[in-house]
Parts: C-alpha cells; structure tokens; sequence
C-alpha cells in the first residue's frame, strides 16, 4: 500500500510541475469522454421520445381490412358501433377510395362533361372517421356520411377545394355543387388535414355512396384508436367483434410490428453514437500515447537516475501508468460533467423529454480513466526498458 501512496505522490508532484501540459490532458480526456456520454445520452433520450411519439400518434391506431376476396359485403353496416363496444376503443370509422376514372370529379354540374379534375382523390368515408383522424374545419353534419341512402353531398381538403374552384376562406360554402359520377353534389364543408390523416387533397363522400361506386367494399379499411397500451388486447379481439360470423375474412394490423420498428430505431441511434464516440475516443487515446512519449524523453535523465537509485522497471512502469490513470480519472470527471449537460442543453433545444439513466455518469467516469491507462502502456513499457547507464548520461 505505501508504494503506491509513495508513487501517487510522485505523480501529483510532476503533474503539478508540468501543470500546462496536464490541464491539457486533461482537457482531451473530457472532450473525448463527454461527447461519447453526450452521444449515449442524447440517443437514450432521442430514442424514448421516438418511442413516446409513436406511442401518442401511431401505437393507438389500429386498421382493420379485408382479407382477399371481392365479396361485397365484407364490412356489416354497424361495423364502426361494433368496434366501439370493446374496452379502450375511443373512436371507429371506416374509408374506402375511388379511382378517379369511377369518381369522374368536375367543378361543373354537367353529367355529360367528358374531362374531369385530375389533381384530386375521392374517398367514402363514415362519421367517425372523421373523429380517429382528429380532422377539423367544416366537419358540422357528418352524420350525413353514414346515411344508407344515396346523399349528394361533398366534403372537401382545402387543395381540392381549390382545384375544383369552390372559396375555402370560410369552412362553410354556400350554394357550391360539384359533379361525381355525373352527378350533381352538394359542397357541405371544407376539411382540414391533421398530422393523422392528409386529406388536403380529397372529395369526402358518403361511405355508402363510395361503395356504391365501387360495387364492392373489399377495398375498405376500418381504422380503430385506442387508449394508449390498448393497441395489443384491442387488436386481438377486433376481427371477432366486427365480423363474429367469419372473422377470417378480415385482417387486423399487428401492434407488434410498430415494436419491432421502434426497437429498430434505438438499435440504429444506439450504434451511431457508440461509433462516433468510440472514433473521438480513439483520437484522444492516440494524442495521450504521444504527449506521454514526448514526456519519457523528456524525463530520460530522471528515470535514468531513478534507475541507478533502485527503481526497478516495474517502479517506473508504474510511475507512468499512474499519472496516466490520474489523467483519466479527472478528464473522466470533467468529461461525465460535460456529457450530462451536453445531454440535456440537446433535449431541451429540441423540446424533449430529457432522460438520463443514472448510470450515464459512471459511464464517462469509467471511460476516461480506461482511456488514460491505455495510452499510458506503450510510454511506461518504453520508459521501464531505458537503459540507466545510458539514460543517466543523458543532458
């Protein structure tokens, strides 16, 4: 125990004697450390905010579509009420699509025009749709999607509303038609997109209306929300509830996908932080070795006389190694500082949640002191085989 004792101190002396080139070790050792805990950190907190978002906007939203077949009749009519009487479900609503060349859409009200608007989509949809969709605008009167019967009456994205020439400074136009199928149909509302659903674009109809243009619902999709962490049980007991007399018949999106994607994500961040840090660690070991050279020449002569004192290889071995370690040690501090301020100045001018795992600190602590020993070995092993007859002659 006293050898080492004795051979801290001698450590503490010299370092404090060549205090410049010791701050600047220093100084390299926590940039290096505290951008590889900044890298971990900002990763565990860009990774859980990731996961926090997919959770809020996507980990919710289950789709329901037909499994194959042309049948008509795959979804029943009350197929978004049934979706609604199992637990945690918060909204249902079915979509379907029309190509353009069935839906025809035409600013004028004229059945025999040719020509019609290419820039838009159509697509049938029922009330709640508009509710999981979180749409907003002219959305007053939706219950009119769900009627069975055929109602003429249109709601448009703000893009389509343009491209068929109907006003969107009000969500409400007035007297406004447009021609689908070749027939006329009244403009109701003018719909605004969310970060759910882009609807800038599209023709709402009545969902009857849309089937009935595309004589089958085989290409319908019920999109069930959830209350979040519902999304796993929901989705296992949603075909049987909506179609308990063939739930083969439809299919239901597997929650566990969107786990394994976000999985995917931590594992991506998680390796380009690990390399970036590993490559400034790396450089930092490298600019240690060669300060610490540059020290044992410098130092021949003492070590020379060291030697002719006693001092075994060992003994010199171990000067080195310890300076080296002590390096580490206070550049691993001032670096595990760094990287945890680092870490949350990021999450904070990103406007994350910032998380910091409680081991993040020892990490950068634990690194640098490594990272001194390492680049410490080559130098104490040369200056532990300098000859003392010749290292004593040394001016």
């Amino acid at each position: 125990m006293r050898i080492f004792v004795d051979t801290f101190q001698d450590c503490a002396i010299d370092m404090t004697a060549r205090l410049q080139r010791t701050l600047l070790l220093i100084i390299a050792v926590a940039l290096g450390a505290g951008t590889f805990v900044m890298s971990l950190g900002s990763n565990v907190t860009a990774s859980q905010q990731i996961a926090n978002d997919m959770a809020a906007g996507t980990l919710d939203q289950i789709s329901v579509a037909v499994s194959g077949g042309t049948d008509t009749n795959n979804f029943p009519d009350d197929a978004d009420a049934r979706a609604l009487t199992l637990p945690m479900v918060l909204s249902s609503g079915r979509r379907i699509d029309v190509d353009i060349d069935t839906a025809q859409p035409n600013r004028f009200t004229t059945a025999n025009v040719d020509e019609y608007v290419q820039g838009v989509a159509v697509a049938g949809v029922t009330t709640g749709y508009f509710d999981v969709m979180d749409l907003t605008g002219g959305t007053a009167g939706a219950w009119v999607l769900d009627s069975t019967q055929h109602t003429n009456v249109a709601y448009l994205g703000v893009q389509a509303a343009k491209e068929l020439g109907i006003p969107t400074d009000t969500p409400y136009p007035s007297g406004y038609q447009i021609s689908l199928a070749g027939h006329r149909v009244d403009v109701v509302g003018i719909v605004q997109s969310s970060e759910r659903a882009r609807v800038d674009n599209v023709i709402l109809v009545p969902y009857a209306q849309a089937v009935a243009m595309k004589i089958s619902d085989s290409e319908a999709v019920l999109t069930v929300r959830t209350a979040i962490g519902a999304g796993g049980p929901v989705s296992k007991a949603l075909r049987q509830v909506v179609r308990p007399d063939a739930p083969e018949r439809l299919t239901v999106t597997q929650v566990a996908t969107l786990d394994s994607l976000r999985s995917g994500v931590d594992s991506q961040l998680s390796r380009l932080g690990m390399s970036v840090g590993v490559m400034l660690l790396a450089l930092t070991t490298l600019l240690i070795a060669n300060s610490m050279i540059v020290a044992v020449m410098s130092r021949t002569s003492e070590i020379g006389l060291r030697r002719a004192l006693g001092a075994s290889q060992g003994d010199i071995a171990r000067l080195f190694l310890t300076e080296g370690a002590i390096t580490g040690f206070l550049g691993g501090l001032a670096g595990a500082a760094l990287g945890v301020v680092g870490t949350l100045v990021t999450a904070l001018a990103n406007g994350w949640s910032v998380t910091m795992p409680l081991w993040l600190p020892f990490i950068g602590l634990g690194i640098g002191t490594v990272v001194g020993i390492l680049a410490s070995v080559y130098p104490a092993t040369s200056a532990a085989r300098i000859n003392p007859a010749t290292a004593i002659r040394v001016d």
